[in-house]
């Protein structure tokens, strides 16, 4: 669903921005400024948590929005994809930190993340299978970026019985194409 405001405090009633075809589930991805309008995210994944699949609509007004466009991507994005200070833009999901040097991030995608090796699709069932993969010493998930000076950080949540109060941390100093294994920090 999404919502528009004139002033942020009163709120159209919500319109469906897309609606799931069959038994799916469709999660929000976040928005993203496109010389089109505001490009709208969402992922699309089976009752298996599998099959998963990107799209963006485009409005340049709030209002009407264009049909789905698949980004090429087989993830639930966390955020906002976030722009960097080279120009290229990033997702975060819950292990992949995609990337994509198109100007609109409508194309181009190319696949990044903590675990290389293991297949291409990151969902809410495939984060559970990347520590059984990689032998990472922790179940992580949602990852949160931030780019300072030049270096950009991931920042993680461990969940099940794994969660001890920390966040974990992976770096990556080439504008995120790879990433240094992650590390508890305090």
């Amino acid at each position: 669903l999404v919502a528009t405001s004139a002033d942020g405090k009163e709120w159209s009633a919500p319109r469906v921005l897309a609606e799931p075809l069959g038994r799916r589930t469709l999660t929000a991805g976040g928005f993203m400024p496109t010389k089109y309008g505001l490009a709208g995210l969402y992922s699309d994944y089976d009752d298996d948590v599998a099959d998963t699949h990107l799209y963006a609509k485009v409005t340049p007004d709030g209002h009407k929005w264009s049909r789905a466009t698949s980004l090429g991507l087989a993830m639930c994005s966390n955020q906002n994809p976030i722009q960097l200070s080279n120009g290229r833009r990033i997702l975060a999901g819950n292990f992949a930190m995609p990337f994509s040097d198109d100007p609109d991030g409508l194309a181009g995608w190319r696949w990044s993340s903590i675990a290389p090796e293991f297949p291409h699709e990151d969902n809410p069932w495939t984060f559970w299978q990347v520590r059984r993969s990689t032998h990472q010493a922790a179940d992580l998930c949602e990852v949160s970026l931030v780019e300072d000076g030049g270096a950009l950080h991931a920042f993680f949540r461990a969940t099940g019985a794994d969660y001890n109060g920390h966040l974990w941390h992976a770096l990556s100093t080439d504008f995120g194409t790879t990433w240094s294994r992650p590390e508890p920090i305090d």
